[in-house]
């Protein structure tokens, strides 16, 4: 019997629906923890990770999404296991959450450079976006690739119709370089694709329910043994659906076994080109000023970036803020007067768990919830500071919709949302060769949809 590991991050909450559908296929799905060394199949047989037969990474939230959906399990040791197997022909499959990690770790497309992101949702109808955000429905979706293209589709016949359900709030696949979007295509890689109830495939909300590209739903690599799917599968029990995971159990025996697999040309992840030198400084404006958000509880995130780097090698502690960059009509005699209107309305923070400070003309200012005024502040010691920007700035753009409709606050023309990372290292060692190292590790941001800048 094919034994295969699905394997269980923090967060994930689709671990079990996925063993049924593994062992309803005719296979042995067994729950494989991040941080063990081994476990048990069901004839009580103790295997490593490396001697399981295939493997999926099952939907859910890991570490919460922190950071960005799927980027933290993406940097763990056990995807550094998995990419050894995948790289002997063995498969994988990454659902939903799982698909977001698959990406994240450039086994899809499987160029070995981080080529795709998924997203933040985009609704579109009729060229208006109608919304963003988390969804949760059932789905149309068609097959669009040959029978047997990947591991997953054997059984599925090309043009054949499903139903499927979605959940997922960073769905969208996307990419930087258009080159890539039109490979996929005629690589015959997109194995699924969201259409309507007859079959159409329409780039319109709601028969492309998230903006992807090209109505994407599941894409494989190049050599067809991993497959990142962002419906969920294993939700839907009518035919042929199910077949993807029969697919499997066909593919082990009937061509990995039999040594009729094309094996990956790439078994390690490219590095970004991300460095010290190429990345453009942030942009301040006299036009604008900025304020800079601080948890005053412990920020989860940031934890997590630090421990994760940590167990990278890296000896850093990672500090986050949220950034808004806000402008205002030339000519306003006290920005700080629509920075205090923005704080007190609790749109861009809540100072009961948070701080702000605000950044105009290189002048700091610490706003106090208690006596509601600004207080100068000493600029901080020289460290070092990334700005990261989704491309698309759909929280921002809420932002602004909101205050200009509801707050009406005069001299208030927009505002950009942002993050900014503070690299603080924990050892004389630490160089600039290092730091080049770790922004390599795409960590802070994913190319295909966000900006990356040198905050100075």
């Amino acid at each position: 019997m094919k034994r295969i590991a699905i394997i269980q991050f923090p967060g994930l909450n689709s671990e079990y629906e996925t063993k049924r559908a593994v062992d309803d296929a005719g296979m042995d799905g067994v729950i494989f923890r991040w941080n063990a060394i081994s476990a048990k199949t069901s004839d009580n047989t103790e295997l490593k990770l490396e001697e399981f037969d295939g493997y999926i990474v099952p939907g859910g939230f890991s570490y919460e999404d922190r950071g960005r959906a799927g980027l933290i399990p993406s940097l763990d040791p056990v995807m550094n296991v998995i990419r050894g197997e995948v790289a002997k022909g063995k498969p994988l499959l990454g659902i939903c959450n799982g698909a977001q990690v698959v990406v994240e770790t450039c086994m899809v497309p499987g160029s070995g450079n981080l080529e795709l992101c998924l997203a933040n949702n985009k609704r579109i109808k009729d060229g208006e976006i109608v919304g963003t955000g988390f969804i949760n429905f059932d789905v149309d979706l068609k097959s669009t690739a040959a029978p047997g293209r990947c591991a997953f589709n054997i059984n599925i016949e090309k043009d054949s119709l499903h139903r499927c359900p979605i959940a997922h709030g960073e769905g969208r696949f996307t990419a930087e370089n258009l080159d890539t979007i039109l490979e996929l295509e005629s690589n015959d890689q997109i194995v699924f694709k969201y259409c309507d109830k007859s079959g159409e495939i329409e780039d319109n909300y709601p028969t492309n329910p998230n903006g992807t590209f090209k109505n994407a739903a599941a894409i494989c690599n190049r050599a067809g043994n991993v497959m990142a799917i962002m419906p969920h599968p294993e939700r839907a029990f009518t035919a042929p659906i199910p077949e993807i995971f029969t697919s499997m159990k066909v593919y082990l025996e009937e061509y990995f076994d039999k040594g009729k697999v094309m094996i990956p040309e790439v078994t390690e992840a490219h590095a970004s080109d991300y460095s010290l030198d190429s990345l453009k400084p942030f942009e301040h404006n006299i036009a604008n000023f900025e304020i800079f958000v601080d948890l005053i509880i412990t920020d989860n995130t940031a934890e997590t970036f630090t421990n994760t780097l940590n167990l990278m090698g890296f000896p850093v502690e990672i500090k986050r803020q949220k950034h808004f960059t806000v402008f205002f009509e030339e000519g306003h005699e006290d920005p700080l007067q629509i920075a205090g209107e923005l704080i007190r309305s609790s749109e861009l923070l809540n100072t009961n768990k948070e701080l702000a400070t605000v950044k105009l003309n290189e002048k700091l200012y610490r706003y106090s919830p208690d006596s509601e005024e600004f207080t100068p502040q000493e600029k901080s010691t020289q460290v070092t500071r990334f700005y990261v920007k989704d491309r698309e700035d759909f929280f921002g753009q809420n932002k602004t919709e909101k205050i200009q409709k509801h707050l009406k606050i005069d001299g208030f023309k927009f505002t950009v949302q942002g993050t900014v990372w503070t690299v603080l290292p924990n050892s004389e060692a630490f160089t600039e060769e290092t730091l080049n190292t770790l922004l390599q590790t795409n960590i802070f941001a994913n190319p295909n949809s966000q900006e990356l800048l040198r905050y100075e």
